[in-house]
């Protein structure tokens, strides 16, 4: 189970982030997120940050799954794990996702959507940006030097 340590988790996160591992079928299962804003900052800005998200990871999903698992709220066999060889750390980032890719080529990538599976995390990823605003830009910016990189 891969979880961090600024990220709270409802109770019976861990049951239900395991529950799809009992099929041998799947190796990977995983759940969303919602950020838990910086003092003095609104709460329905990031939830609009977030809708807008779950709307690309719902298309992303049909196509390329693996980019939707987060190192902050999936989990997985160890036997798995160490069949795809371990984490790919030849990056610096994605290697959550990269993990999401090797374990789908060996089995099914399973999205929990219970409220019981939403991990809670800190803002700071995004406030290293400067501002929620920047922080999207540079993702959109990703989103499409990638969608460019993989014609």
């Amino acid at each position: 189970v891969c979880a961090d340590s600024d990220t709270i988790y409802p109770p019976g996160w861990i049951d239900e982030i395991i529950k799809p591992l009992f099929n041998e079928s799947i190796t990977c299962s995983y759940g969303s997120y919602s950020f838990i804003p910086p003092p003095g900052e609104a709460r329905a800005k990031y939830g609009i940050y977030e809708i807008a998200r779950n709307i690309h990871f719902f298309i992303k999903r049909k196509s390329k799954e693996y980019l939707m698992v987060r190192g902050a709220n999936f989990a997985f066999r160890t036997k798995d794990g160490l069949d795809v060889g371990g984490f790919d750390l030849s990056s610096t980032w994605l290697e959550d996702g990269r993990m999401g890719l090797a374990l789908s080529k060996i089995g099914k990538l399973y999205y929990v959507s219970s409220n019981n599976s939403i991990a809670w995390t800190v803002a700071r990823r995004l406030m290293m940006e400067g501002s929620l605003a920047k922080a999207i830009w540079k993702r959109i910016k990703r989103a499409l030097k990638l969608e460019q990189e993989e014609r």
